[in-house]
Parts: structure tokens; sequence; C-alpha cells
């Protein structure tokens, strides 16, 4: 914010600057572009820097599972705390915001590691999908009293699906767009394709059949022109397998403008 819109011949004035450093720690800078009504310099440009030291932060913040299959057990990801204050900063509570992982906490830490005091981990019984959960640390540090740690993973079912997110890419009007998804038995149970739909009318599906029982192919094509600047929507595939009934691909496109 600057301390005044106009600065006289001769005179002074200030820019207050609020700096947004993160999490990361070391050396950061920025770059301000001032512009002015001044014809010999339009434009300019202050670079603001500094040396950010982290207090007390946890790490990692995303604690990726991955893709997992949903028989694979004991499956479990350690948090660690770290910086200045990480010895004098103590841990008041750790909880799951969704539920879909077991938050543990040990103030003398685990695996022989003082500073690895959170264990993550997957109940039994997790749904066939992907899940993301956030956990809330609290501490009774001054600055940092409330850290988050965004967890996430895949739970991979008997029916593998790819791609898991279909992009239509840009689509020009006239033209012929032609996608496929791919769903694929990953045991010797087998399913079958119930029906395919897609929650947007611009589309047209048609399954085509690999292998009976194993493999299908979900054709995707545009019907008519499309009035829209951007398309997002779902295609659902209905199959008879218990645990992956109705799968969702999330589809997107963009529609290029006419000129």
């Amino acid at each position: 914010m600057a301390s005044a819109k106009e600065i006289p011949p001769g005179g002074e004035g200030s820019i207050d600057v609020t700096f947004k450093v993160g999490s990361r720690k070391g050396k950061r800078s920025k770059t301000i572009s001032v512009t002015t009504n001044d014809p010999a310099q339009k434009t300019v440009k202050l670079k603001v820097s500094a040396e950010v030291e982290i207090l007390f932060d946890a790490k990692p913040k995303r604690v990726n599972f991955g893709r997992f299959k949903k028989d694979e057990g004991g499956l479990t990801k350690f948090v660690s705390f770290t910086g200045r204050d990480k010895d004098s900063t103590h841990i008041i509570s750790a909880e799951s915001k969704k539920g879909f992982v077991t938050v543990e906490m040990n103030p003398d830490g685990y695996e022989n590691d003082t500073y690895k005091k959170i264990k993550v981990s997957l109940p039994p019984g997790i749904k066939v999908g992907r899940f993301r959960d956030t956990i809330t640390v609290k501490t009774d540090h001054e600055k940092a009293n409330k850290i988050r740690i965004f967890v996430y993973g895949e739970v991979m079912g008997s029916i593998k699906v790819s791609p898991s997110y279909l992009s239509l890419g840009l689509i020009e009007n006239g033209k012929s767009v032609e996608k496929s998804i791919k769903l694929t038995a990953t045991s010797g149970a087998g399913f079958k394709i119930l029906d395919v739909r897609s929650t947007l009318s611009e589309l047209a599906t048609t399954v085509e059949t690999i292998t009976e029982g194993k493999e299908y192919k979900v054709n995707i094509s545009l019907k008519d022109a499309v009035q829209k600047d951007i398309l997002k929507g779902k295609i659902i595939v209905t199959t008879d397998d218990n645990e992956q009934k109705n799968i969702e691909v999330k589809v997107f496109g963009r529609v290029r403008k006419k000129s």
C-alpha cells in the first residue's frame, strides 16, 4: 500500500509491503511493479528479499499414500517436525477431519526418532477410490499453534480405470473429438458393464468389448457443436462389481473461441 497516490517534486513516499513467505526456508525474493505517470520511467520494479527461518512446522506437509490395492495392509506414514523451536514446542492434539485415516501421537517419537511424533495409518476396510483427508495439529507454539497436514491416496479395486481423469483438450467446433476410457479386470473375478452415461449432453458414449468380462473400452465423442466455453462433467460407468458399482471419470475440455 502506497503512503500517497501523488508525490510532489522533491518529495518522498513509502510503500508498505507484506511478504508472504510460505513454508519454505532459505532466501526468498519477490518483485513489485510500481506504475507511474513519469514518461521517463513509467514502471519501477522493486525487489524485496528475505532470509526465511522456519520456527516450527510439519514435515512432510502432504502425506501421499499413492495407489494401492485394497487388500494391502499395514500402510503407515510418519510425520516429523522441524524448525528452530522443534525442541521446545509440544504437540497438544492431532485429529483427522474426515476420519479416512487413523492418527496417533507419541511425545517420545517413533522408530527411534524423537521428532517423528505422528503416525498416520489406513484403517481396514477403507473404500475403493480416491480419498483426501486433513490432519489438524495443535501445539503450544505462540505462532505455529495450528498446523494442517494434507493426506491423500487412491484405493484400487478389482477394476483398473485408465485414465482416471479425461481431458478433451482444446475443442474446435467442426472438428471431431474422440477419446476413450479403458476398464480392465485386475483379478480373476471379472466384471460386466451394465450402463454408461455422461452428465454432459454434448457427449456420446459407446461401449466396446475387448475381452468379455476382462477388458472394455468406453468411447467418447462429440455429438454436436458446443455452445459453451468450457465442458466440465463426468462419465459414469455402472458395473456389476460390488465395490465399484458406479465408476466416475471427470471430463474437462475448453472450447476455442472464434476469432
